[in-house]
């Protein structure tokens, strides 16, 4: 099955709300820009922020039609709005019209796609061939999946563009098959701006497709292997613990690294056991920590074979001062999601530049080079406070493609 997460717990600015609709529909516009730089032969994107998740805008066709992408490692299908689109989420937004670029190839009906997800959301597509532009990369003759069809409660991007692991599912228009059989790096990599405090809107990071930004780097990456599971980015976590020596987890068991997922889901029991130590508690539908109690969680270290690394307390939370709000990045998964094992998202990947190396089956962590303050959380504790000039929307749904 593919995988998409879209996990919303923040607080948007004054200058959000009017794209809020009368009824607080959750529909969040992001700002639309296009922002690329040169890198040899890689193509890099100035990303934008859903959610903590890095979206950027990508050109499709001859001459470019512009849009506003989630680039999520939990599936491999690289759909785009179309502009034969007849659903009533596609009315008054961005769509790619094929009659508009001159290197568009069309197919029959036969290519088309349906992707069925577990809250009802679903995409009905057609696969088409037209060149893409990922910053300054271009790739002729891609796989686009246009969607003439779309079943949602939320309208957030233009579109996804999926790139999971080798010997995944196939998806019949897949970037990083693309890039394999034309011979160029099959490998994305994801820096995320930890400077920037909000979670939705612009300067979040950087998308680098077809190879590494060395600037970003502190160290070395450490290589991860992917495990023989190839569903999905998943590589083995060995351990779990913390400074007083007591353990979440005892074997070792295999997570998946997913960017299109906002925090860290464990399973219950899993959570149950990091939880006693932290002591959130829940709050429409999340959990959220004391925040005159945040400085003293105690450190969290993760190991993935020989690779360790340590969570302060600052890292293991989402700290919001407007609305005086401390919400755990870790949270129990759902039941229906109970046989895909723990997955570590975006609220955990930004605190690292983070490798997805298909041509090599692996995935790669670096220390960071940037130096961030560290948000210092509310003194108040206890309830959720609002203000005039901030809306807190807290939002939880799941997309499974079976």
């Amino acid at each position: 099955m593919h995988i998409f997460h879209l996990i919303i717990a923040f607080t948007f600015a004054k200058n959000f709300i009017p794209t809020l609709e009368a009824n607080l529909s959750p529909i969040v516009k992001i700002p639309f820009s296009m922002k690329v730089q040169s890198k040899g032969s890689t193509g890099q994107i100035f990303a934008d922020s859903l959610a903590s998740t890095l979206v950027g805008t990508i050109g499709i066709g001859n001459p470019a039609q512009y849009f506003l992408i989630l680039f999520d490692t939990g599936s491999s299908l690289f759909w785009v709005r179309s502009s034969n689109c007849s659903s009533a989420e596609c009315k008054n937004q961005r769509s790619f019209n094929p009659v508009k670029s001159l290197s568009f190839k069309g197919s029959s009906a036969s290519n088309n796609v349906s992707v069925t997800y577990g809250d009802g959301t679903a995409v009905s597509c057609t696969i088409h061939q037209d060149q893409l532009q990922l910053g300054t990369k271009i790739i002729k003759g891609q796989n686009i999946c246009l969607a003439n069809t779309i079943t949602t409660s939320t309208a957030s991007t233009d579109g996804i563009i999926g790139i999971g692991p080798p010997n995944g599912q196939l998806s019949g228009a897949d970037v990083f098959a693309t890039l394999q059989s034309q011979n160029q790096s099959a490998i994305i990599s994801l820096w995320y701006n930890r400077t920037q405090a909000n979670t939705n809107g612009g300067n979040a990071g950087e998308i680098s497709i077809g190879g590494i930004n060395n600037n970003h780097l502190k160290e070395k990456i450490s290589w991860i292997p992917l495990s023989t599971n190839r569903q999905h980015w998943y590589i083995t976590l060995n351990s779990v613990s913390f400074d007083d020596g007591s353990s979440v987890y005892n074997a070792p068991t295999d997570v998946i690294i997913d960017s299109g997922t906002t925090v860290v889901l464990l399973p219950q029991a899993q959570f149950n056991i990091l939880n006693s130590k932290m002591g959130a508690k829940l709050l429409n539908g999340l959990y959220f920590v004391d925040c005159s109690k945040a400085t003293s969680l105690p450190n969290i270290t993760f190991g993935f074979g020989s690779y360790s690394t340590v969570l302060t307390w600052d890292q293991q939370l989402l700290v919001d001062l407007n609305s005086n709000t401390c919400m755990s990045i870790f949270q129990p998964t759902s039941p229906s999601l109970s046989n895909v094992g723990p997955i570590f998202g975006a609220l955990f990947l930004k605190q690292f530049v983070s490798v997805f190396d298909y041509d090599n089956a692996r995935f790669g962590l670096s220390a960071p080079k940037d130096t961030v303050m560290i948000q210092l959380p509310p003194s108040q504790s206890g309830t959720v406070s609002y203000s005039n000039s901030f809306l807190l929307v807290l939002l939880v749904y799941t997309l499974i493609e079976p």
